[in-house]
């Protein structure tokens, strides 16, 4: 079965909220930060965060009010996983991904999960060279 979602993918530009490397997923719409767009070197890059969102959704995630830390990090590392596959069934190059996340952590030391973000990434990277 195919299912087909609309979604609205929007670019966060001015105030507070969008100074961040940051990006959201709602049931209907991926929101991105530009500091978050202008941090994404390739459109590999770029591909990971729509995909990592979009990920969100297609998994059900898009409102995570009611869960855990544990439950969010773990939510992070399965949309990651999701968008790895994606990119990798796309043709990019997911060993660009590694450095993106370590990028990433240099800029945001505390980023959710993000060690295991890039252990995750290097795994994809290994597993699509092969």
């Amino acid at each position: 079965m195919t299912r087909t979602l609309a979604l609205t993918l929007a670019l966060l530009a001015g105030g507070c909220a969008s100074d961040e490397l940051n990006a959201f997923a709602f049931p209907d719409r991926i929101v991105i930060t530009s500091p978050l767009a202008d941090f994404a070197q390739n459109h590999t890059e770029r591909a990971m965060l729509a995909g990592h969102e979009y990920g969100h959704i297609v998994l059900g995630h898009a409102d995570d009010r009611f869960v855990t830390d544990h439950e969010r990090r773990d939510r992070e590392l399965v949309a990651d996983a999701w968008a790895l596959k994606a990119i990798a069934e796309a043709g990019l190059d997911t060993c660009l991904i590694p450095d993106f996340f370590r990028r990433i952590k240099a800029e945001r030391p505390r980023a959710n999960a993000i060690d295991l973000r890039i252990a995750l990434a290097e795994a994809a990277c290994e597993r699509n060279a092969t």
